[in-house]
């Protein structure tokens, strides 16, 4: 009867730990279920033992005591029944609470101790001796990656003396090349200036040479000047007279502007004169040509200045020969005139309008 009663309790209990692992799903994991699994498992076992341990008591308390001790027995297998009755009402409140206290105060106690110790155990020792073991082969690794990254600098240094050698040999050898070409450069430089020199020598020679040439020349040209003024055709209208004046001819008969009267004398193969002796012209213009005033000359005004217009010399405005308060500034006032109604026949020159019509007075030229 005590047997199939604790065995009753013992399928209970089985069959509230089912049930309690059913309810538990959702909040524990399998491990933590598993565990108070193994827990009850124990508690159960050592109730069990404890049962068998009283039965084995009460056999040998009934083969032992006599009849007298039967009853007391009895009275104590009723009060057995009634604790087991009690235990099967009382068992599923008190496993709730012990379960509950358990896993409130001692499972994570239990669970950090044995986590603890199985990581100690398992774990501790392997990954230290893994990460031992690992970094013993990195520390290896990286020195042999070192010792070939030494051996490659090395040799690369090595090849890099070589190459800075031979690139030392070639700057050495291009630098010879270089002075042995600028020392023939300065050396065919030095030829040059001095043959330079003999040119220059020679130059200067032929420079005077032709400098007296040119003097030769010109009096050639001034020769052939006077011989020419010498043979001035004074038959034809022409006229010349000491001073210097070149070979002239006037053209009484013509009254032209400025313009007209140079237009006149290139038509004739002469030129505006331009008169070497002022004053000796004017006595003898008076005197040849009677009631005549003026005369076109080759002079005119560019920009400020008198010009003369076929040999570019220049006619300055201070000049003497001026007439008093001449030149005038008028800008229309640009023609040089010779006039002969002057008071004074050192003031030959006045200037005047260019389209005033005036007699020209030609001189025969030479290039």
């Amino acid at each position: 009867s005590h047997c199939i009663k604790m065995w009753r309790c013992y399928v209970m209990i089985v069959m509230i730990l089912l049930v309690r692992s059913s309810l538990q799903q959702d909040l524990c994991s399998q491990t933590i279920l598993e565990n108070i699994a193994h827990i009850v498992d124990a508690r159960i076992s050592e109730l069990h033992i404890r049962m068998n341990h009283i039965s084995s008591k009460l056999n040998e308390v009934v083969v032992k005591q006599d009849l007298n001790n039967v009853d007391m027995m009895l009275k104590f297998s009723q009060l057995l029944d009634q604790k087991f009755s009690n235990l099967e009402e009382k068992l599923p409140q008190l496993l709730d609470e012990k379960l509950s206290i358990h896993l409130e105060n001692k499972l994570p106690q239990l669970l950090d101790e044995k986590l603890s110790s199985h990581i100690e155990d398992k774990i501790s020792q392997p990954i230290e001796m893994k990460l031992s073991n690992h970094l013993e082969q990195n520390i290896s690794n990286i020195s042999g990656s070192i010792q070939d990254i030494v051996d490659k600098q090395n040799s690369s240094n090595q090849e890099l003396i070589g190459d800075l050698s031979d690139l030392q040999d070639k700057q050495t050898e291009y630098i010879d090349d270089k002075f042995s070409v600028v020392n023939t450069t300065l050396s065919m430089v030095g030829s040059t200036i001095e043959n330079m020199k003999d040119d220059i020598v020679t130059i200067k020679s032929d420079t005077e040479y032709l400098e007296l040439e040119a003097i030769t020349f010109e009096e050639i040209k001034n020769i052939t000047s006077v011989l020419k003024q010498k043979e001035c055709p004074v038959d034809d209208g022409f006229f010349q007279f000491a001073g210097g004046n070149p070979c002239m001819k006037a053209f009484p008969d013509k009254s032209l502007t400025w313009d007209d009267a140079e237009s006149h004398c290139r038509s004739q193969g002469l030129a505006l004169s331009e008169p070497r002796d002022a004053v000796g012209l004017h006595k003898y213009l008076t005197e040849r040509y009677v009631g005549v005033h003026w005369f076109w000359v080759g002079g005119r005004r560019s920009e400020s200045t008198f010009t003369w217009r076929r040999s570019g010399g220049e006619f300055p405005s201070n000049s003497p020969l001026w007439e008093t308060e001449y030149p005038k500034t008028n800008a229309i006032y640009d023609c040089l005139a010779f006039g002969l109604n002057g008071g004074d026949i050192k003031r030959p020159y006045w200037n005047y309008i260019c389209t005033a019509t005036y007699i020209p007075l030609c001189e025969v030229y030479y290039e």
